[in-house]
């Protein structure tokens, strides 16, 4: 392989991972604040319906979670509509990047206009990221907990 594609192509990779693991850390907060919302008894899906439906990432469960966390704390519309455009973002990354236009990897300015997106996928995530991060902390607040407590009670479950 030669270095200038090596070298485009690495580029684009961390960014895609770099989505991936901001995915799996929306998919914790998001578990999380269901299940805030649960011992709250406001929790839209039970623990089996939420872990079967496979849809963490669907409108279906974002459109419940945002509606319920609406119940209990402010939710502007700027941080629902980062929210849902985090949601199109992630899932075009994950789905369809590599699949919707595999030609482009096959030229430089292809693979320049692909990272050009990537990046702008990444940044919307990140805005997300945010959003979900102080929904979560609002909500521990709001439900009495501190993350310290929640911290100290990982730390206590851990084996080393």
């Amino acid at each position: 392989m030669n270095e200038a594609l090596k070298k485009d192509l690495t580029c684009i990779y961390h960014e895609v991972g770099a989505i991936v693991q901001a995915s799996q850390h929306l998919e914790f907060s998001i578990g999380y604040c269901l299940t805030i919302l649960k011992e709250l008894e406001l929790g839209p899906l039970s623990n089996d319906e939420f872990d079967t439906s496979m849809a963490k990432f669907s409108k279906f469960v974002f459109g419940r979670l945002i509606g319920d966390l609406k119940r209990v704390i402010k939710v502007g519309q700027d941080s629902e509509d980062a929210l849902m455009l985090t949601l199109k973002e992630r899932n075009f990354i994950i789905h369809n990047f590599f699949y919707d236009d595999p030609e482009l990897f096959a030229t430089q300015q292809g693979r320049k206009d692909l990272l050009k997106r990537v990046k702008l996928a990444r940044a919307n995530i990140d805005r997300g990221f945010q959003v979900i991060d102080s929904l979560t902390i609002e909500l521990m607040r709001i439900s009495g907990l501190s993350i310290e407590d929640v911290m100290a009670d990982v730390e206590s479950s851990m084996r080393y």
